[in-house]
């Protein structure tokens, strides 16, 4: 913590490099300048920590040491614009200005982003031969070519423009090159863009790692994890509770992918158990030796998550039959048949199974019970001590507390209590 703070401190009071861009005739295509500038200063402020800050002015500030490498990169990004000046003035406003003139080939670059646009293969070559800036970005159009055709699938298309220069490894305004890819869960784009030097494990950020987006489509997994993604790890750059691949992968009910990430030495723990989405893939987590009495990081061991308000009877009854605690309580002192009583007809069959494995349908909570938002017509409180029963007839749930009644459930309980 203490050393994080310094280098902090030391960032903040470093000498800095400021760029600018001027809009000098920019036009439709600044939205073009400001990607490539801020594209080049990146790859400089990935080395040598220095990024401060980022406004709207298109101003961005850098370690004064590498100044010259921040112009020489920001010459050569806006080198296509012949009549683009990049003079070091080392000066206020800003130590590197760009002036931005028209870019050279509008007409082909406007050409290109609605070839894209129409999936007009033939015309994209027409384009890219008049010169037209594979990376063009310019409104109406706010996405670079290779964007929109990954978001067609048009693998053709991705193929002719990374054949053309487009990066792989980029970065679009929405995340990595490879994030955007794996949502659409294109094999053919996939393969494509690791064949052109695309990276299967693009820097973590806000939007999530490729292969958690990708977890439902084992095909894509499988390309992802030979090119060397990582089966093991949060999803998410930030937040501690952010789960690995397969916790996706098992809560799409995919078991290939599943089977595919255990293969690449995924580690199982409760969670993937708990969110396991078909028996399959739960019978295939048990197997491989998931505890069934597992706690996952919201506090619920498998049987309690899948007796929630989206029930699993055959997951439940599978967890039973391999030696799961019926009786065991969450963290906030509720049994899976408590939480099953919350459920409409859907929990009837969770109750039943609870039933056939000695569960205790007269437990008591040990605390007062508050509903979900939603449930109920008035916020009421529940006096703890409340059995299953209970509980079902608080909620309102009548079909529950036939299925109790008849299954020996007795009321504790009768008198809510004032919120």
């Amino acid at each position: 913590m203490l050393f994080s703070t310094l280098v902090a401190l030391l960032l903040q009071s470093a000498p800095t490099c400021e760029v600018q861009l001027l809009d000098a005739g920019a036009g439709d295509f600044r939205d073009t300048y400001e990607r490539r500038i801020f594209g080049a200063v990146d790859e400089v402020s990935q080395m040598s920590y220095g990024v401060a800050s980022q406004k709207r002015t298109t101003t961005q500030v850098f370690f004064k040491a590498r100044c010259a490498e921040v112009a020489t990169r920001v010459g050569k990004a806006v080198g296509a614009a012949p009549d683009a000046v990049l003079p070091l003035t080392w000066q206020a406003p800003a130590d590197i200005v760009v002036a931005a003139a028209p870019l050279a080939h509008a007409e082909a670059d406007i050409a290109l982003l609605k070839a894209v646009d129409a999936k007009d293969l033939e015309a994209v070559k027409a384009a890219l031969a008049q010169g037209a800036d594979v990376d063009a970005l310019g409104k109406p159009w706010k996405r670079e070519p290779l964007h929109t055709a990954i978001e067609g699938d048009q693998v053709q298309l991705v193929e002719l423009l990374l054949s053309h220069g487009a990066r792989a490894d980029g970065r679009f305004a929405d995340g990595a090159v490879m994030f955007v890819a794996a949502g659409r869960a294109n094999a053919g784009v996939i393969r494509a863009l690791l064949a052109h030097g695309g990276s299967a494990e693009p820097r973590v950020e806000r939007w999530g790692r490729p292969i958690c987006t990708a977890a439902g489509h084992a095909d894509v997994v499988k390309l992802l994890l030979a090119a060397g993604a990582k089966p093991n790890g949060p999803c998410f750059e930030r937040g501690s509770d952010s789960g690995p691949p397969l916790q996706l992968a098992a809560s799409r009910g995919s078991l290939e992918s599943v089977q595919a990430l255990v293969a690449a030495g995924a580690a199982i723990d409760a969670g993937a158990l708990t969110l396991a989405g078909k028996v399959e893939v739960a019978q295939y987590l048990i197997e491989r030796g998931a505890k069934v009495d597992g706690v996952d990081q919201s506090g619920y061991t498998p049987l309690q998550a899948h007796a929630m308000l989206d029930p699993n009877a055959e997951i439940v009854s599978l967890l039973l039959d391999h030696g799961a605690k019926p009786d065991v309580r969450n963290s906030e002192g509720l049994a899976a048949i408590h939480i099953a009583a919350g459920n409409g007809a859907g929990g009837v069959a969770i109750a039943e199974a609870l039933a056939n494995h000695k569960a205790d349908l007269n437990l008591k909570t040990r605390r007062p019970y508050v509903p979900p938002r939603g449930l109920g017509d008035e916020p009421r409180t529940l006096a703890q001590g409340a059995t299953a029963l209970d509980l079902a007839a608080f909620i309102g749930r009548d079909e529950m507390v036939e299925a109790l009644t008849r299954l020996g459930s007795k009321r504790a309980v009768t008198k809510p209590e004032p919120q």
